[in-house]
C-alpha cells in the first residue's frame, strides 16, 4: 500500500507538462463503476495538474445503474455528463460494464505568454462549447485486491461554437521573431468523432479504492472541410504573414494520466 501511494505521487508531479497547453476538446477520464451488487453507491475524486473531476455511480438493480461526472479544469473549463450503466460480473475474476449517455462541456480558455521548455513561448485563446453522446464498454480482470481493465469510449461531440488562436514563438533576448507555429480558425455546428481507449488500475483497501488511469485520444475530422485551420510550421524569416491550412478538428490532448480516490458509501458490500 505504501509503495502504491509513492508511485502515484511520483507520477502526479511527472505529469505537469501534460497540462501546460490546454485544448479545444477535453479528454476527461471515464467514470468506471465496477459495481459489486445492487445498491452500490460510490463517490470518487480524480484528476491531475490539468483538471479535477467528481464522479458518482449508483446501482439500482443487480445489472443496471447510473453514473455522472462533474469536470473543472485549471483554466476554468467546466462540464459534465450523465449516463446509464449495464454491468455484469461473469465470475469472481471477470467483470463487464457498458455506459451510454450525454455530456456538455465548455472548454474555453486563455494562456498568454507562458514560458515553456527550450526558450519558447506559447499563446492561446480558445472558445469551445460542445455537446456529446458517448458509448463506453469496459472489461476488467480482478486479482487479489486489484482490478485491471480496458475501456474503449466512443464519443460524438457536436461543437456549437469553436474558435482557436494558437502561437508558438521562439525567444532570443531582445529580438522578436515571428511565430514558428501559428493557427487561427473557427466554425459552428459541426460534428466530430473521438475514440478514447483507457487502461484503469484500481487498488482496493477496505471501503477506499485508489485509481490510476492512462488514456489515449484519436479523433476524426469535423464533417466540413471549409472553415478552419490548424498548426503549421512557418519560416520565421517570412515576416508576419501566416498562410491558412485547412483542418477540421479542434486540438486536444493525445493522452492523459490521472489518479483518483473512491469511497464506497453503501452499508453492505459483497467483498
Amino acid at each position: 500500500m505504501r509503495n502504491f501511494i509513492a508511485i502515484i505521487v511520483i507520477c502526479f508531479f511527472g505529469s505537469c507538462t501534460v497540462g501546460l497547453i490546454q485544448k479545444g476538446y477535453i479528454t476527461n477520464p471515464p467514470n468506471i463503476c465496477l459495481f459489486d451488487s445492487a445498491q452500490d453507491l460510490n463517490m470518487k475524486l480524480t484528476g491531475n495538474t490539468r483538471f479535477l473531476e467528481h464522479q458518482g455511480s449508483y446501482a439500482f438493480t443487480k445489472h443496471w445503474g447510473i453514473a455522472s461526472n462533474l469536470f473543472l479544469g485549471n483554466r476554468l473549463q467546466y462540464g459534465g455528463d450523465l449516463g446509464a450503466v449495464y454491468y455484469y460480473r461473469l465470475n469472481k475474476r471477470n467483470y463487464f460494464e457498458c455506459s451510454a449517455g450525454y455530456g456538455y462541456f465548455n472548454a474555453s480558455s486563455t494562456i498568454g505568454e507562458t514560458r515553456i521548455f527550450f526558450n519558447k513561448y506559447y499563446y492561446q485563446e480558445i472558445t469551445s462549447i460542445y455537446h456529446k453522446l458517448y458509448l463506453q464498454p469496459s472489461y476488467f480482470f480482478t486479482f487479489k485486491k486489484n482490478d485491471l481493465g480496458l475501456t474503449a469510449r466512443l464519443s460524438l461531440p457536436f461543437f456549437t461554437s469553436y474558435h482557436g488562436v494558437f502561437s508558438y514563438d521562439p525567444y532570443c533576448g531582445e529580438y522578436n521573431y515571428p511565430a514558428i507555429k501559428y493557427a487561427d480558425g473557427g466554425f459552428k455546428n459541426k460534428l466530430g468523432l473521438t475514440i478514447e481507449p483507457v487502461i484503469t488500475f484500481r487498488h482496493r483497501w477496505k471501503r477506499v479504492n485508489f485509481y490510476m488511469q492512462f488514456g489515449l485520444c484519436f479523433s476524426k475530422n469535423i464533417i466540413n472541410r471549409v472553415d478552419s485551420v490548424h498548426w503549421s510550421d512557418i519560416d520565421r524569416y517570412e515576416g508576419s504573414q501566416y498562410p491558412n491550412y485547412k483542418n477540421q478538428q479542434p486540438l486536444h490532448a493525445n493522452y492523459f494520466l490521472n489518479y483518483g480516490i473512491e469511497v464506497s458509501l453503501n452499508c453492505k458490500r459483497k467483498r
